[in-house]
């Protein structure tokens, strides 16, 4: 069983955004919020957050990014676009906004 996120958020001009940090630790997550879980095959976990919320949990999630698995440079690619991402949506979202994180199961092959 393999967990991956998605972040959906609407901004100011009404641009919907979806990012999916790949360096997010969903267990931590999930331990720390009240995710409401819905079971159907598969495990999607839901939480909806304001705006300061957001900018809370994204800067907890930053020490995710030091890891050795995420020091290889195609990662750091990744991770640096995707951190600029997750930068102007912060810097865009109404005062106002709710975010939602989905932690959804996806089949890995891995067992």
């Amino acid at each position: 069983m393999a967990f991956a996120l998605r972040i959906t958020a609407t901004t100011k001009n009404g641009q919907e955004v979806r990012i999916e940090p790949s360096w997010w630790n969903v267990k931590e997550l999930r331990s720390t919020y009240d995710f409401k879980e819905e079971l159907d095959y598969y495990l999607d976990c839901y939480l909806y957050v304001n705006k300061q919320t957001f900018q809370e949990i994204v800067e907890s999630q930053e020490k995710y990014k030091n890891t050795p698995l995420y020091q290889y440079e195609l990662w750091k690619v990744q991770i640096d676009q995707t951190t600029s991402e997750i930068d102007d949506l912060v810097q865009n979202l109404p005062e106002d906004s709710t975010v939602e994180i989905w932690i959804y199961e996806w089949e890995s092959g891995l067992g």
